[in-house]
């Protein structure tokens, strides 16, 4: 036979064993359930498995014929039934996270060192000069002298850690003071200023005002801008806060956390300032201030609120300003820190009448609303 009859003769023989192999039989699952394999059978059917198996080149293009429609998982549906949500939630992030300072600008809280596309540098408060006139004052009544340096040089060396610095230093640079103040708060109550992006502030310790002395309309209206925690008696509308770090502690961590506490301070002081106010005014003065202290260094900053721009996307800008810093292991600087950080707080305290101007919106506003009350 010749040979291109002999090809022809094959292709004709494979193609009709593929349309017969096609043809819709009984269902391969039944054929599995009619086969069972007993205990004298199974070691006979390894030894066939381990010479390669059964021929099945006849079951090619075989279809299995359902009335079932096939499963499918619904992703949507299923997360939404177990309560799981359909974006996972992101952690909030801390000062020690690489992202901390971009999604700090992202939300207008401008570093120190943030530059404009102009390439300026973040706007200085305007009542600057009258900030530095106040931290060179020496203060009559407060003397630090060489007791003082030397207490501190041996509670410093002894100090290995923030607890210790925290419990033994910081006392010592805030002297006997009447002002009130609190430890290590969450900033929980706040209303978010990055959409929950970074973490709460948690000062150290920060400076405010007794509950009492707050209009309770005040409170009511900005309860979640100038209470930082819900506890009836916490203190409000915080506008110096302090930061330290033990022998271990970074520098760029620090000022990282004064710059999103300050934040938040000065967003209390401008919405006191504004309160019962049509349209917020922005003097661009700062009215918050800030402290860190790490290994011997006092870093002292300011903070103001800016009016929007369209660099900042016609929302507020929160800038925050070094003062003065200091070493505080150098006898000559010692002093000068010292009284220059109990007068930053002594100027905070003094900023907090902001409270008082809001009392008489207040008492103006019910008068209007109830008839006029006395308080």
């Amino acid at each position: 036979m010749p040979k291109d009859d002999l090809m022809a003769l094959f292709l004709e023989r494979e193609n009709s064993q593929y349309k017969n192999n096609c043809a819709v039989g009984k269902p391969i699952h039944e054929l599995a359930q009619a086969f069972t394999v007993t205990e004298q059978e199974r070691p006979k059917l390894l030894r066939f498995a381990r010479g390669g198996g059964p021929d099945l080149t006849d079951l090619r293009g075989y279809y299995i014929e359902t009335d079932e429609p096939a499963d499918y998982f619904d992703y949507e549906e299923s997360t939404s039934e177990m309560g799981i949500p359909e974006k996972p939630q992101r952690r909030p992030s801390g000062a020690s996270k690489p992202d901390f300072l971009r999604k700090c600008i992202r939300y207008r809280i401008y570093p120190r060192t943030h530059t404009t596309p102009k390439r300026d540098f973040t706007p200085e408060p305007k009542n600057i000069d009258l900030i530095f006139e106040i931290l060179k004052r020496k203060p009559d009544d407060d003397s630090v002298g060489d007791a003082e340096y030397k207490n501190f040089k041996k509670v410093t060396a002894q100090a290995i850690s923030e607890l210790a610095v925290i419990k033994n230093v910081a006392p010592l640079l805030m002297g006997s003071s009447e002002i009130n103040n609190m430890w290590n708060i969450p900033f929980l109550n706040l209303d978010t200023m990055t959409e929950g992006e970074l973490s709460a502030p948690q000062p150290d310790m920060c400076d405010g005002v007794l509950p009492e002395r707050v209009e309770d309309m005040v409170r009511d209206e900005l309860d979640t801008v100038i209470a930082p925690s819900g506890d009836a008696e916490a203190l409000l509308a915080t506008n110096f806060f302090f930061q330290v770090k033990g022998p271990k502690g970074k520098f760029g961590i620090v000022q990282k956390q004064v710059t999103l506490d300050g934040a938040y301070g000065a967003r209390m002081m401008h919405a006191l300032q504004n309160f019962g106010k049509e349209t917020p005014e922005f003097d661009d003065n700062a009215y918050t201030f800030s402290a860190t202290y790490i290994e011997g260094m006092l870093s002292l900053y300011a903070h103001h609120v800016a009016a929007p721009t369209i660099h900042t996307k016609n929302h507020p800008g929160y800038h925050i300003t070094l003062l003065r810093g200091f070493q505080l292991l150098d006898k000559w600087a010692f002093a000068d820190g010292v009284y220059a950080f109990r007068a930053l707080r002594k100027l905070a305290q003094k900023h907090q009448d902001h409270i008082d101007g809001a009392t008489p919106k207040a008492q103006v506003i019910l008068c209007a609303d109830e008839g006029c009350r006395y308080f």
